[in-house]
């Protein structure tokens, strides 16, 4: 599979002029990423990939998952992940709703994964 390699400071420029990367969300990114290079690989793990467009449909259709789940701004999403593409989807759809992940790590005590759930 050949990569597409893109240059993010260039291609935004292209289509954002007059913003730098750091003003610029991640989504926003993201988003403008699946318009101008929907091909492009966004992101690979152990062989498998998603190009923008493909990250981006997965994390809108994550998202409005959620909202059907009444998730909306300010809610907390505890998570505790294995690193995988879906992880990543995740995420991000976590964030297109406005909600918060706490991630979880199954190395904590118990007693403070219980204080995080609650």
């Amino acid at each position: 599979m050949t990569k597409n390699k893109v240059n993010f400071k260039d291609e935004l420029d292209a289509l954002i002029p007059d913003v730098s990367m750091s003003g610029i969300m991640i989504l926003q990114r993201l988003e403008a990423f699946a318009q101008l290079s929907p091909s492009a690989i966004a992101v690979e793990y152990q062989k498998q990939v998603l190009t923008y467009f493909q990250l981006n449909q997965k994390a809108n259709q994550l998202a409005n998952y959620l909202i059907q789940l009444d998730v909306k701004e300010g809610v907390r999403i505890c998570t505790l992940f294995e690193p995988s593409l879906e992880a990543i989807v995740a995420l991000l759809a976590i964030f297109k709703v406005g909600a918060t992940y706490v991630p979880i790590d199954p190395e904590f005590p118990l007693a403070r994964i219980d204080l995080l759930i609650k």
